[in-house]
């Protein structure tokens, strides 16, 4: 953000995080439509963005998943399935990317 104000770098950054809110936000109606249910996963170990891109990635591939988001300062990845998703599918995942799957909840 070079050229701008620390002051108005923060403000950037507080209007790219409300557009991602509302884009999450339309995206969960979208799914609750479609059937899909929200589940949680507890990830630990992640301690940067790489770690929640990682994660990201990793669940993206599990069949079933969508929407797939990962919250660093809750540690929890959250995804839209149609049916309950395979723990030991989602912990295989998460674990061959060095870390720690922890309770998975709707």
């Amino acid at each position: 953000m070079s050229g701008l104000t620390r002051e108005a770098g923060n403000k950037l950054k507080q209007v790219m995080k409300l557009g991602k809110q509302r884009r999450d936000n339309r995206v969960a109606a979208l799914e609750k439509e479609m059937g899909k249910s929200l589940y949680k996963l507890v990830v630990k170990g992640m301690s940067c963005q790489h770690c929640v891109a990682a994660v990201t990635e990793a669940l993206a591939k599990v069949s079933g998943l969508s929407s797939v988001s990962v919250d660093l300062e809750k540690g929890v990845a959250s995804f839209y399935s149609d049916s309950e998703p395979d723990y030991a599918v989602l912990k295989d995942a998460v674990e061959s990317i060095g870390f720690d799957a922890g309770d998975l909840v709707q």
